[in-house]
């Protein structure tokens, strides 16, 4: 019985250990996309104490989220992830309409 409560113990090590890790990894998700977007001249605004991004560029407006790196454009209803493809797709909007909304 004593090797089970050792086992639980150190599975709760274990599980606050990955909980710290991720948090860390979350807030440097989160400085790093925010360093990249004002590096490429984006603006935004801070919704959700910093949770929440609303991205403008060329008249688009984006909700990103930072921790995570997802993102979606207004008005597609597509999401996507990464703050490079979002910094792609509102340079050249194009990018993120599907094949039958462009217009070449």
């Amino acid at each position: 019985m004593a090797d089970y409560w050792r086992d639980v113990k150190a599975d709760k090590e274990y599980q606050a250990d990955r909980k710290r890790e991720r948090q860390k990894r979350k807030a440097n998700n989160s400085f790093g996309s925010r360093a990249m977007l004002k590096k490429n001249g984006f603006n935004y605004t801070e919704h959700n104490g910093g949770l929440h991004l609303v991205v403008e560029h060329n008249g688009n407006v984006a909700d990103f989220y930072p921790t995570t790196g997802k993102f979606t454009i207004r008005g597609t209803g597509k999401w996507l992830r990464g703050v490079r493809m979002l910094c792609k797709c509102l340079r050249d909007i194009h990018v993120f309409k599907s094949a039958d909304e462009r217009n070449y």
